[in-house]
């Protein structure tokens, strides 16, 4: 094969503008089809190891049954390690079922070993495709441009390169790849813009392909300033409250820059249902969001977003340390300093209903429960915060809300208790 092949090229390109480490093993992806037999040979040719994942959707009989008999060959030939999967029946959306559970098992192949990524053989003209694709379906800037080079572990190398180049780089090193006939029929909305479409517009504008690719990188740069601009945004609205995530009402903002700044944080970042995201600032105070792993609270101020699996702990305290006898000062942190006597007889415990505190000299005592509405503390701030207490119920300290009485009124003070909040998440 001649290394100086322009697609070998451009790949190799591609794997120095990702930061490939081509020392690696990736996962790849190959259906048989000339794209994908393709990205594998390049792959043997650079000598990147590499695991080879196969579907069969057993939606062409036999002749999805001599796809995978292809690849299975191939990897044998070169010895590269070949997994393959019987899909299941979807029911709904076809594509959209399967291309989940393509990458699912693509996901546990990387996992099993090891791998540093996923590849995948998507090209130039593929980005056409989902460009028009969604643009019928109205779809935002983020949807026009959302097949990109890279997105987390899985990499698309191929993304600047045309198709007729790939088929040409095929046959003249005589790889072996299968057709899949369904692709020539129309009868899904991909194969009816590939087929008929944009044959069309190319043969109205002869520069029609080129500069539709290059409205779509345009289009992608737009995106990237965007997004960052979003992000410089977000991060002014966001706070850490008793170590609970807390984003800020941006109330100054035009509405439309609300909507993309909530759009961005609560469906893109945590999962929440797109159609719940429009009227959010409708909802009331007290209300909650569902989100993929974690629970939007809205406030009148703001949203405190509560991670699923920091909720009903017993002993365990996410978010905060506890740490003793730390005399330095320390940032987003709360400290008390206690008698040997009180410190033997308390205990660090998550708040309980029927708790009550001392609030004055007298003895007067109060409900937790009412301290917390009384501060305006959220229900999910009052599930995750380590409360001090004593054996006997009593408490004494809800660290960055109120101190008992009753620790007024000790003698010989020496052991210092500091609450820091943490936040391993960046935010």
């Amino acid at each position: 094969m001649n290394k100086q092949d322009k697609l070998l090229l451009s790949f190799n390109n591609s794997l120095s503008r990702l930061n490939i480490d081509t020392s690696r093993r990736y996962v790849i992806g190959v259906s048989g089809g000339v794209d994908s037999m393709v990205l594998l040979h390049c792959c043997i040719e650079l000598n990147i190891p590499v695991v080879v994942c196969h579907i069969n959707y057993k939606k062409r009989g036999i002749d999805s049954d001599r796809d995978e008999l292809l690849v299975a060959d191939y990897c044998i030939q070169f010895e590269i390690p070949f997994y393959s999967i019987e899909a299941p029946a979807f029911k709904g959306n076809f594509q959209a079922a399967a291309r989940e559970f393509r990458y699912s098992f693509f996901e546990e192949i990387a996992q099993q070993n090891e791998a540093a990524g996923i590849l995948t053989a998507h090209h130039a003209d593929d980005r056409v495709e989902t460009f028009f694709m969604n643009l019928l379906r109205g779809s935002s800037l983020s949807g026009l441009v959302n097949l990109h080079e890279k997105r987390a572990n899985i990499y698309r190398p191929f993304i600047q390169v045309s198709k007729s180049a790939i088929l040409e780089f095929a046959q003249k090193n005589s790889i072996l790849f299968r057709e899949d006939k369904s692709n020539t029929e129309s009868v899904f909305t991909r194969n009816k813009i590939r087929n008929e479409v944009l044959p069309l517009l190319y043969e109205h504008d002869p520069a029609a392909q080129q500069n539709i690719h290059k409205s779509i990188k345009f289009l992608e740069q737009t995106k990237q300033a965007h997004l960052e601009l979003i992000e410089l945004e977000l991060d002014k609205h966001k706070e850490t409250r008793f170590g609970i995530r807390f984003f800020k009402r941006p109330s100054q903002l035009s509405e439309a820059l609300r909507l993309e700044l909530y759009y961005h944080l609560f469906s893109r970042e945590l999962g929440v249902e797109p159609s719940r995201i429009k009227n959010i600032e409708q909802l009331q105070s007290g209300s909650m969001l569902e989100g993929s792993s974690t629970q939007v609270f809205i406030s009148t101020d703001g949203f405190w977003i509560v991670d699923k699996k920091r909720r009903n702990f017993d002993q365990a305290f996410p978010g905060y340390d506890i740490i003793l006898n730390d005399k330095t000062e320390m940032e987003n942190s709360d400290s008390i300093v206690l008698s040997n006597e009180l410190f033997e007889a308390s205990v660090f415990r998550a708040w309980q209903p029927g708790d009550r505190m001392i609030i004055s000299d007298s003895g007067q005592s109060k409900k937790v429960q009412d301290i917390f509405v009384d501060s305006k503390i959220p229900v999910p701030v009052r599930k995750n915060l380590p409360i001090l207490a004593k054996e006997n119920g009593k408490v004494l300290w809800i660290p960055f809300v109120r101190v008992s009485n009753e620790l007024k009124q000790q003698r010989g003070s020496e052991i210092k208790l500091t609450v820091q909040t943490i936040n391993k998440s960046g935010w």
